[in-house]
């Protein structure tokens, strides 16, 4: 509980200070970034919150031990939690690549083609984030309760995977974007060093 508790403070005061520089400097990025912005906290705080709501009741139980009416609970904000984990990520991501398209593409064609079709990718694989939690099991309720009879699940686990993967490939390129253009820069060796390193983690 204390990390959920700890994110929603970092988060907040991260998102505080991203809106406060933009009020200090207006230009500073796309308007189109603040309201990604915006979203991705607005995700992040409902995964928190329901983390959060896991670990409060019955978190500290075996699946064993556990009464049933909390399984059921926890079942269903795992389902949430499904439901917010990509636009959690997706949203700042795209708020990153849209900052990325205007300072790093600017003279290059091909890295502005992949900015397209790295932001189409994502806004494809959130898509799908959304679409496949609801449609994974029929009928829906069969999420919690496995005792309905006729309810099946598709491949989960490859579901999973599906959404992993392309998740973690489109980092890999935010990270191309940004990286061969700082390595280029005429910038002492200790500074560059700073930029890339913050560039690679995000």
């Amino acid at each position: 509980m204390q990390t959920c508790i700890a994110f929603i403070v970092f988060e907040s005061l991260a998102m505080m200070a991203y809106f406060t520089s933009r009020w200090i400097s207006p230009s500073s990025g796309p308007k189109a970034s603040a309201y990604m912005m915006g979203l991705g906290y607005m995700s992040c705080m409902g995964l928190c919150v329901q983390s959060y709501r896991i670990c409060k009741v019955g978190g500290h139980e075996h699946i064993e031990t556990m009464p049933l009416w909390i399984l059921t609970a926890h079942l269903k904000k795992n389902k949430v939690i499904e439901w917010l984990y990509l636009p959690s990520v997706t949203f700042p991501k795209l708020a990153i690549l849209l900052v990325y398209t205007r300072v790093f593409t600017q003279n290059s064609r091909f890295l502005r083609y992949l900015a397209y079709g790295t932001g189409t990718s994502m806004v494809l694989l959130l898509t799908f984030g959304v679409w496949a939690p609801y449609m994974i099991c029929q009928p829906f309720a069969y999420n919690w309760d496995k005792t309905i009879e006729g309810g099946e699940c598709g491949d989960i686990l490859m579901a999973y995977r599906w959404i992993s993967f392309p998740n973690i490939l489109t980092d890999l390129v935010l990270m191309s974007m940004c990286l061969p253009a700082v390595w280029t820069m005429r910038l002492k060796p200790a500074l560059r060093i700073s930029l890339l390193i913050t560039f690679a983690i995000g």
